[in-house]
Formats: C-alpha cells, sequence, structure tokens
C-alpha cells in the first residue's frame, strides 16, 4: 500500500510538471524551441498531455505559431478545456526549465518503478532481459542519442558491415583523391596547406564599357561566373598575371585580380552548381 501510496504522489508530480511545462509554451512561444530540445512525447504520462505536445512540436517543426487557439484548433473542441487548465496553471514561463527538469526526472522514475513491477512478475529469464534493455534506455539521457537495445545494436552493425553492400563515399572530383581518401557522410574534413601551396585558383573582378561579357578564350580555365551590376566575376585556375594580361586586350574599364582562401578554392574545384557556392562579393 505504501509502494502505490508513493507511485501515484510520483504520478501527481509529474503531472502537474506536465501542466508547467505545456502552460509554459502556450503562454510563451520563445520557450517551446528549449522545451523540444529537452523533452521527447515519452516523457509525459498523460495521453492528453502527450498529445497536446505532439501537436505543439508539429507546429514549431513546420515553422507556424504556437498560439493556444491554434493549438486548440488543430486538436479539436475537446481539448479547449484542457487547454484553459494549462494556462490557468501556469503563471510565467520563467520555470520553464524547472518544470521540463521535473518532469523528466519523475515520469522517467515512474516508468522505472512500473518496470520493476513487470520484473518481479517476469516469468523467465529472457523477459527479465528484455525489461532491463528498457531501463536502460530510460536511463539514457544525452540529448539527440538515438537508443537502441543491444540486440537492435548489433543488427544495425552488421546490415552496415555487409560485405556484399558496398559503402558509398563522397566523390573529390580530384585526381587520385577518390582512390585515395575515403570519406563518408558525416566525417569531417580537415583542409590545410603551406602557405600559398596549389593556390592557382583567383577571383578576377572584371567590367566592361558595354556592360556585356566578350566571349572568352576556350582555353580559359574557367570554374565559376558570377554578376552583381556591370561587374563579373570570374573564379579562374591559372597565372594571374598572364590571365590579366590576355584579358587586356578587350579593354575593361576595371579588372582587378583577388586572392581566394584556400576553403573557396576547394568548394570551386569540387563545382559550384552542386555545393551552393555562394557568390563572392569583394
Amino acid at each position: 500500500m505504501n509502494e502505490n501510496n508513493n507511485q501515484l504522489a510520483l504520478s501527481s508530480e509529474a503531472l502537474s510538471a506536465e501542466a508547467g511545462v505545456l502552460g509554459s509554451m502556450l503562454i510563451d512561444e520563445k520557450a517551446v524551441g528549449p522545451m523540444m530540445l529537452a523533452l521527447t512525447e515519452e516523457d509525459f504520462l498523460s495521453p492528453e498531455g502527450k498529445r497536446v505536445f505532439q501537436v505543439i512540436r508539429d507546429r514549431y517543426n513546420r515553422g507556424e505559431a504556437v498560439d493556444p487557439l491554434l493549438v486548440a484548433a488543430d486538436l479539436g473542441d475537446a481539448y479547449r478545456p484542457r487547454i484553459a487548465e494549462y494556462i490557468d496553471w501556469t503563471f510565467t514561463s520563467a520555470n520553464a526549465d524547472a518544470y521540463a527538469q521535473t518532469l523528466k526526472r519523475t515520469s522517467r522514475l515512474y516508468r522505472l518503478r512500473q518496470l520493476g513491477e513487470q520484473l518481479n512478475r517476469a516469468a523467465d529469464e529472457e523477459a527479465c532481459r528484455a525489461l532491463i534493455d528498457r531501463g536502460n534506455l530510460l536511463l539514457c539521457e544525452r540529448p539527440g542519442v538515438r537508443r537502441l537495445t543491444m540486440e537492435q545494436g548489433f543488427r544495425e552493425f552488421f546490415i552496415r558491415h555487409d560485405p556484399k553492400k558496398p559503402p558509398e563515399y563522397f566523390k573529390w572530383r580530384f585526381g587520385g583523391l577518390d582512390e585515395e581518401v575515403h570519406v563518408a557522410g558525416g566525417d569531417m574534413v580537415v583542409i590545410g596547406g603551406y602557405p600559398s601551396a596549389g593556390k592557382t585558383a583567383f577571383a578576377l573582378q572584371i567590367a566592361f564599357a558595354g556592360g556585356e561579357l566578350p566571349e572568352l578564350p576556350k582555353d580559359l580555365n574557367l570554374l565559376h561566373t558570377s554578376r552583381i551590376g556591370r561587374v563579373f566575376t570570374l573564379i579562374i585556375r591559372g597565372n594571374p598575371a598572364e590571365i590579366k594580361t590576355r584579358m587586356a586586350v578587350h579593354s575593361p574599364i576595371l579588372m582587378e585580380a583577388l586572392p581566394l582562401t584556400l576553403e573557396e578554392i576547394f568548394i570551386y574545384e569540387l563545382g559550384g552548381e552542386d555545393y551552393a557556392v555562394r557568390d563572392i562579393v569583394l
């Protein structure tokens, strides 16, 4: 009986924290983002609280306003009294973080105690192992961590390392790099080099009296072209002095060679159209 009273008190504390979290988001839209990072729908014990959280989360993810009237409209008339209760319960959103911490702690402990009761009634070792796995998942608190049981982890590990499925590596578009440097999605690439090492590309800003770009030499190694007003920015691979001499025959009214950073050279060498390269404004 004493254990039941403890569980009831814990449930009551969790439900109060639920009301504080949801009320904070409904009266102050600035509280929504931090609550989305701190909590998941699994932290809510009541079906009503869970559903309200889901609707607020969906509106937030779509970039739509989180307003009590709009949230109530999404949920339907049956939820309007509940929305009003959450707002009445919450005087200020200043304590939203404390509400979230209380909700996470009490909800987790409530569910762990439920698992303990099930563990006490488990029929065999396999059932105990499954319940312990669920308890370990509940104790994983790091945000953004994808939680898996040991069985799921091993299964996905072997799927990822299936020898019949070749890994998909990033295509560098540099001669030899595709065979020598294997980088997969999510890997970190550090670009470095000695000063001026390999910097054969530069930006040429150029403008002409007629306002249009003349026909360029066909052998010009042009990587990217952009235009702002009458000024063209040409990303060219080659010797700046030699290329300026060749372009001078077109009588430009403005011509200036500008260096590129190593990062910019890397991006333009890869191909601007596929890598969301921004036009350079110099």
